[in-house]
């Protein structure tokens, strides 16, 4: 059964009624069930964006906390749009773009283009979000095409958010650098649908619903859809773009899908909200999203406040916009117009966005999607830490920083990443040597040094996360404490040799993310092979 099935169906059933219907007990039943293997049905998240629910958002959000973090860590990725071009031939009556608005329209040269890749590229942003008017005759498949193999000398992961299209042209944006895709069905409910696109290609409801799917099967990593709120009813419109969400997850299962709740905000020339969705609604609906979807993206722009994005954070939000300027070239090109596709509210630099999300408790990564720029150090090249790094080369990690102060020794034979001619050796040069044996073209990068608590945080700033593979409980707590500050996270663990494999688990606290079965006392467990998990 397609999705345009599943729409249809839906189209005339009375939101409204069913709920204003729904009592608190049935709220209180799918919490209960929340988070369960077997999940929850779309009537479950009908029930969760009632009315009655909104007595429920503190065990909600306590719930979607903890999916979250199960499934994301304690990460938000952020990430920045850059517009192009702002050449439209649709009629869509709630944009600033509107074929109807009288304004100078540019279209970046791929000069300027490079420009403002470069000015981005320079805040610290990885992941870019490429955006347009839609106008193919402006912005044909050739432009997209050249932007996109601009954009991969800058970035490590690149999403599109224009014109819809056939399969075949996703499958060469793909081949060019894109591997990801944002639309927005705008509104699922198809009278005003109608009514807000008048004329131009986009008035074609069905093939926007169906362009997701054409994405995925042309081989885009990930896929990001939303309703814009203030066109239709919030609660019915974020059921159907959470059904719609659902859908991909089962049809598309290769596929990473994420949600936006963009809600409308003033632009020149455009409609006023039909249907407000007031802040407390926005949290709903966000809550509402993560227990019936445990493992969507939840993706959060700059047209929230600052203030507001803040507190979102333990919510269940994975991406972020920062530093985001909505103006054809407004980075570097023509940073001084103001034609925007709609107002900035949230106006913080990418830094100013990170260093909050790190105050809340939380990581910010600017390579959300990839791990080509990631930089994993490793504290210790022991049981622990020789045998990580070598499973990280074999999983085809680029990045690693070894430091240790030893020597390799007969005894470490038996259970480290060595060998017998390496015996008498700095560990770091024989594990670098070993780590490009399985993986030639990573970068090893090595210390011979003993780790002070003084020069830790220095040492390891660079690092996107450290691994402690130390001998010294004094050191392990110096390690952590010392790169607490930043919130780099630091992944604990001691070995002892796969025994009980069942029972491990991971705890977090801070910064510091501990593995182990946090029971078995040494002294007690059996004899074991000398090997590490």
């Amino acid at each position: 059964m397609s999705f345009s099935t599943l729409s249809n169906a839906w189209q005339s059933f009375d939101f409204e009624a069913c709920f204003n219907s729904i009592p608190p007990g049935d709220v209180q039943n799918v919490l209960d069930r929340a988070g369960h293997q077997a999940g929850l049905e779309p009537r479950d998240l009908l029930t969760l964006l009632s009315p009655a629910a909104r007595d429920f958002l503190e065990p909600m959000a306590q719930i979607a906390r903890d999916l979250t973090c199960q499934h994301f860590g304690r990460t938000i990725g952020l990430y920045a749009p850059v517009y192009i071009s702002d050449f439209c031939c649709n009629h869509c009556t709630y944009c600033g773009f509107n074929a109807q608005n009288r304004f100078p329209r540019t279209r970046l040269t791929l000069d300027e283009i490079d420009t403002e890749a470069r000015a981005i590229a320079g805040t610290g942003i990885r992941h870019i979000l490429i955006l347009t008017g839609e106008s193919p005759g402006k912005t044909p498949l050739s432009y997209l095409k050249e932007t996109c193999r601009i954009m991969t000398r800058y970035f490590s992961s690149i999403a599109l958010e224009v014109f819809p299209m056939a399969e075949t042209d996703y499958r060469e944006l793909k081949q060019a650098g894109a591997d990801s895709l944002t639309v927005y069905q705008e509104v699922y409910d198809k009278t005003i649908y109608q009514t807000v696109h008048p004329r131009g290609p986009k008035s074609d409801y069905t093939f926007r619903l169906f362009t997701p799917e054409r994405a995925a099967a042309a081989g885009f990593r990930a896929v990001n859809i939303g309703p814009l709120f203030g066109l239709g009813d919030p609660a019915s419109e974020a059921f159907m773009a959470g059904l719609h969400a659902r859908y991909l997850e089962q049809t598309c299962p290769e596929v990473e899908v994420s949600l936006s709740l963009p809600r409308m905000t003033r632009a020149g020339g455009a409609i006023a909200p039909r249907h407000l969705l007031s802040d407390r609604q926005f949290v709903q609906t966000l809550l509402a999203w993560r227990l019936f979807i445990p493992r969507v993206g939840i993706t959060i722009s700059t047209r929230e406040s600052a203030a507001f994005r803040d507190r979102l954070i333990p919510l269940g939000v994975t991406r972020y916009s920062a530093g985001s300027k909505t103006d054809v070239g407004g980075y570097a090109v023509y940073a001084d117009r103001n034609t925007v596709q709609f107002e900035v509210t949230d106006a913080r630099s990418v830094d100013e966005v990170a260093a909050m999300i790190r105050h809340s408790g939380y990581q910010p990564c600017s390579k959300t999607g990839r791990y080509s720029d990631m930089k994993i150090g490793i504290a210790g090249a022991g049981g622990i830490g020789s045998n990580v790094a070598r499973h990280l080369a074999q999983a085809g990690m680029p990045h690693l920083f070894l430091v240790d102060f030893d020597e390799v020794a007969p005894g470490n034979l038996n259970r480290q990443f060595y060998s017998i001619n390496q015996v008498g050796c700095p560990k770091v040069d024989c594990l670098k040597q070993n780590l490009l044996n399985i993986h030639p073209t990573m970068r090893v990068e090595t210390l011979n040094l003993r780790l002070k608590p003084g020069s830790m945080a220095r040492i390891f700033s660079g690092c996107d996360v450290v691994v402690e593979g130390l001998d010294d409980p004094a050191a392990k707590k110096q390690l952590v404490e010392a790169l607490a500050p930043s919130r780099t996270p630091v992944v604990s663990a001691s070995g002892i040799a796969g025994h009980d494999m069942d029972t491990i688990t991971v705890r977090t606290i801070g910064n510091c993310h501990m593995v182990g079965d946090f029971s078995t006392d040494i002294a007690h467990a059996p004899l074991f092979p000398p090997k590490l998990p």
